[in-house]
């Protein structure tokens, strides 16, 4: 029954059958909160399909501490080993140029931030360009800025980093950007 509604939830959401994606996400987080084992594998299965932006998985983890049995009364955290699994596998499976893109376009939200998130999940990277996407984003710019390498893929995410760094700091014009 509870994977029936998981498919649901994809359905309503990949197809945009819904005017805000926030009712879809809260269902979402109640069957990995609340579901049988078997509604909880198919809901955080489902994550990138449903959490397509970071906005998104901000909101899904509000929710999931929300609804955390232990989170409130006995101080548990919520984030066990699947939790931890899903959340890395949200950063993992994206390509490394469209997650900087997203990490550096939706920096935080819901009181989350990308650094919390990679912090709570103890995320392994899945490509050297993630390891550097993670290093960035938990260390800061100094620590990424000086780093030479022959790997394409880390070369063209320092190279999105160095364009985005140097408009925060001179200021930009449409042109440039």
């Amino acid at each position: 029954m509870g994977s029936a509604v998981v498919g649901e939830i994809v359905s309503f959401s990949v197809e945009g059958r819904t005017a805000k994606q926030n009712p879809i996400i809260f269902v979402l987080a109640l069957c990995c909160r609340l579901g049988d084992e078997t509604t909880k594998r198919a809901a955080y299965g489902a994550l990138g399909s449903v959490l397509r932006i970071p906005t998104h998985l901000f909101t899904f983890i509000g929710y999931c501490q929300l609804l955390s049995p232990g989170s409130v009364h006995s101080g548990g955290s919520g984030w066990g080993r699947a939790h931890r699994r899903a959340v890395s596998s949200w950063y993992n499976d994206k390509e490394a140029s469209n997650l900087i893109y997203q990490m550096t376009k939706y920096q935080q939200r819901e009181g989350w931030s990308h650094k919390d998130l990679l912090r709570l999940s103890h995320v392994i990277p899945s490509s050297s360009a993630h390891g550097f996407i993670y290093r960035y984003e938990t260390k800061g710019w100094d620590a990424v800025k000086d780093f030479e390498t022959s790997d394409a893929a880390v070369a063209q995410v320092k190279e999105f980093l160095t364009a985005v760094h140097e408009c925060k700091r001179e200021g930009c014009d449409e042109g440039t950007v």
